[in-house]
């Protein structure tokens, strides 16, 4: 019984490091959330029309963001050692709708040919 307890916590460890936590907000002062989950690392994350967002990683990431939706085109690295937040999407990246992508793979390696990650249909 110790056995399987102890396995299912190492499990449970070990799947909470592969996920970063990302919190959108419809406003720029971050007060009205309206989306809160764990993402899996490598996979494309599609802002749509938020207007601020926290991203929260367990240890240091790397943030491939691209200007336009399902993570294609050019894209910019930038590093997350514990939370970055972003007050207002727009103001830093130009526009609303950016898509990214957060992986620990070296960035130069990284395939651009990756799932979208859809959090208003939770797909």
């Amino acid at each position: 019984m110790k056995e399987i307890s102890v396995f299912s916590i190492l499990k449970a460890s070990t799947n909470a490091s592969r996920t970063a936590n990302i919190k959108l907000f419809q406003n720029t002062n971050q007060s009205v959330q309206f989306y809160s989950g764990d993402y899996a690392y490598n996979n494309c994350f599609n802002t749509a029309d938020a207007k601020s967002m926290v991203i929260s990683v367990g240890k240091k990431s790397t943030m491939l963001r691209f200007n336009g939706p399902d993570c294609k085109g050019k894209r910019k690295r930038s590093v997350i050692r514990d939370t970055k937040t972003v007050s207002d999407i727009a103001s830093k990246y130009g526009k609303t709708g950016i898509s990214f992508v957060i992986t620990r793979y070296n960035p130069d390696d990284y395939e651009s040919n990756v799932p979208a990650f859809d959090y208003l249909n939770m797909a």
